[in-house]
């Protein structure tokens, strides 16, 4: 019975595969007439249009070809129209036959490429989710060893229990960026509007990033306007700048410079994120915000990451109404305000952001 019950199901969906396909075959409903579609007579009546007036032709110039030759020149003239005619009729069939066809692959190709994203994004999901729960304990376990509330620690312990605590933020940090991608998957972004006080946010930026950058011998400054504010969500402009002060870090040789700049430009913020690292080459700069894009893509990559980081400053952006640009190579006089001399290995790269000072300036 179970055999049976299959089979019945397997051939209900083909019925409906077959049913849906005949439906809709790229130009519009498929009519048919005596088991013969509609563009079958697109082809068929020219055709026996065309064969009647070649048998027409051949008996009626052999017969004013004897009676009346002076009426060739005029059976010549309607017939070569004629024959225009069928001809154009084929091409028109020709050209929007395989207009058809083409439809038909990018429709297909396209539902493939939805699929595949959605597949994609599901299993990108799912993962983080199942690797989310083991690792926050994981690193509960080892933050508590860390504090020494379970007992005494050697100097080597510690140091080892350190290095887990270090990687376990790392992957949390990975994962989460997975999870917030998927997220913008199923539904948009949406931002709180909350008064952000810029200076304050800097300070928390330094603090969070300071000992990163001074570990890789990077000095990071910070250069904002006292007392300036703008009206977005807090924890997301965090986030965008986090994103691109690491980014910065990351690409930024021992000994260099990075500078977050926040000032008022009109009615926007500006955010400057500058460095003097290695820059973005030219022809991969508009790649970078796509998501996993990793400028060095080889197995061997000497800098890691998911490549997801910027594609997150993007959408962080577009929810804000904002715009974002790259600038790289930097010039000699935007190195020399950076502070740093222009040689061998120093490129330099500016992110520059504006973003509405309000974001009701922009939704109303």
């Amino acid at each position: 019975m179970k055999r049976s019950g299959e089979r019945s199901s397997m051939a209900r969906k083909k019925e409906t595969a077959g049913t849906t396909a005949g439906k809709d075959d790229g130009l519009g409903e498929r009519e048919t007439l005596a088991g013969f579609s509609v563009w079958h007579l697109v082809w068929i009546v020219p055709l026996i249009v065309a064969v009647f007036y070649a048998i027409w032709d051949f008996v009626e110039i052999q017969y004013w070809a004897t009676v009346d030759p002076s009426q060739m020149r005029v059976i010549y003239s309607i017939r070569g129209t004629t024959v225009a005619f069928v001809v154009t009729v084929f091409a028109v069939y020709y050209v929007l036959r395989v207009q058809k066809t083409q439809e038909q692959k990018l429709r297909t190709a396209l539902t493939d490429l939805r699929e595949l994203d959605e597949s994609k994004n599901n299993f990108l999901s799912n993962v983080s989710h199942e690797l989310k729960t083991p690792l926050t304990t994981i690193n509960g376990y080892v933050k508590f060893m860390v504090s020494k509330k379970g007992g005494d620690l050697s100097e080597k312990q510690e140091r080892y229990l350190r290095i887990m605590s270090d990687e376990c933020d790392r992957l949390q940090h990975h994962i989460d960026e997975l999870l917030f991608i998927s997220t913008l998957e199923s539904k948009p972004m949406v931002l709180k509007r909350q008064q952000i006080n810029l200076m304050e946010l800097a300070e928390k930026i330094k603090a969070r990033m300071g000992p990163k950058a001074e570990q890789n011998g990077i000095d990071l400054g910070t250069d904002v306007k006292p007392g300036l504010t703008m009206s977005n969500d807090e924890d997301r402009i965090f986030q965008l700048v986090s994103n691109l002060v690491d980014n910065a870090i990351k690409y930024t040789n021992e000994g260099g410079k990075i500078r977050l700049t926040i000032d008022k430009a009109g009615q926007d913020i500006e955010l400057r994120v500058t460095d003097s690292g290695i820059g973005i080459p030219a022809d991969k700069q508009a790649k970078v915000f796509e998501r996993f894009y990793q400028v060095d893509s080889s197995v061997s990559r000497k800098y890691g990451g998911t490549g997801l980081g910027l594609a997150i400053c993007r959408e962080i952006v577009r929810a804000s109404h904002g715009s974002i640009q790259i600038i790289s190579p930097l010039t000699g006089e935007c190195l020399k305000e950076l502070g740093v001399l222009q040689t061998e290995g120093t490129v330099g790269t500016m992110f520059d952001i504006h973003i509405p000072m309000s974001l009701a300036t922009k939704d109303a």
